[in-house]
């Protein structure tokens, strides 16, 4: 059985867990129709983005790698792939059952579209009248897992509902005590107005139309030498500390992770399974502001530990070479198909420095 079922589901750092999922796809035009479909009609995605414990989510298809030489043409796959991936809070069973039971039709259009999950949820014994039972969908998710080497989150000791309070604290005025009490103490922010609503799906359909959320989502996808994956996968899992991750060093990143892509990708049905020729190695961000300076970051905050990571990869030119590592990096990314934010955008030190604020009021008498 997979990691999931297991109890050691993710990458845990904190409060906050890394959870990611590849699952080959049967039916992909109509996937890509209801990814455009949640992307680009926002109350559609309402639901997801109201669920209290996700910070950030994002769906990708994977219908080619780039090539495993390091250079030229991306290699087509067989199958298509869904990649996803969040960062949420609490325990998974109660992760999962809340997606089966607030959205279950959202789920449907999305996974609806992989191999088996037809058959093995949709078709599940012993429904109870749910539209899929919840414990079919978690042993789904845990056959489609993939393993998580190392996951950085800046705040790792608050949840979302405490990064929406603290934010929503920040912007008001200092004298409103009354209105702060709530967001101290309380569950959640206060409910927004429809107004507000009103003005959060046209930013929200701005955002997917530019693709620009603030916090914006970025993954690269690049192969690892095959002689020497095993070590480099080995230090990332076991010798980098979640609590004092090299990655901390990108002063634009709410959250990263690093992800182990098998040569052989998920046999779950396809026909022929795919086989990439070498094994490869996810990197993922949601950092604050542009693509471009992200990837300079890249080469100039990590410095070292950016050759220390991409330094197995075929072709890989360095980072004393800008030019090329930014034409390198760009060869390598994966577009998000679809992206969820738990909250509104705001640089790392703004939210810091809000739950900052929250706590100390929290400690008063």
């Amino acid at each position: 059985m997979a990691r999931i079922a297991d109890g050691s589901q993710g990458r845990h750092n904190g409060r906050a867990i890394a959870l990611t999922t590849l699952s080959p796809v049967v039916k992909p035009r109509s996937l890509s129709f209801w990814l455009a479909v949640v992307k680009y009609i926002p109350p559609l995605g309402r639901p997801l983005a109201d669920l209290s414990f996700i910070h950030y989510a994002r769906w990708a298809v994977l219908d080619e790698v780039p090539a495993p030489e390091g250079v030229g043409p991306r290699k087509p796959l067989e199958s298509s792939y869904l990649l996803f991936e969040s960062n949420y809070n609490g325990g998974l069973e109660e992760y999962l059952d809340t997606f089966t039971a607030v959205i279950p039709h959202r789920l449907a259009r999305l996974w609806g579209q992989c191999h088996q999950f037809e058959e093995t949820v949709q078709r599940a014994e012993f429904a109870e009248g749910e539209a899929f039972p919840a414990w079919a969908f978690r042993r789904y998710v845990a056959n489609n897992e993939l393993e998580v080497l190392h996951f950085y989150a800046a705040y790792p000791k608050a949840t979302m509902i405490d990064v929406r309070q603290a934010l929503a604290l920040a912007a008001l005025d200092p004298d409103d005590t009354r209105r702060a009490v709530p967001l101290v103490i309380g569950p959640q922010p206060e409910r927004p107005t429809k107004w507000a609503t009103a003005k959060s799906y046209a930013h929200a359909l701005k955002s997917a139309i530019d693709g620009r959320y603030g916090v914006n989502p970025f993954a690269l996808l690049t192969p690892v030498r095959a002689d020497e994956a095993g070590d480099l996968f080995a230090r990332l899992s076991n010798e980098w500390v979640d609590e004092d991750s090299p990655l901390s060093r990108l002063t634009d990143t709410h959250y990263a992770r690093l992800v182990h892509v098998p040569r052989n990708l998920k046999d779950l049905g396809q026909r022929p399974p795919d086989d990439l020729g070498l094994p490869y190695l996810l990197y993922t961000s949601n950092h604050y502001g542009t693509e471009d300076d992200h990837i300079a970051r890249l080469r100039t905050q990590l410095a070292e530990v950016a050759d220390e990571i991409w330094g197995h990869c075929p072709r890989y030119p360095g980072r004393d070479h800008p030019a090329k590592f930014a034409d390198w990096v760009r060869r390598h990314k994966i577009d998000t198909r679809y992206f969820v934010p738990g909250y509104p955008p705001h640089d790392v030190v703004d939210v810091r420095n809000a739950l900052a604020l929250r706590d100390d009021m929290r400690s008063r008498p």
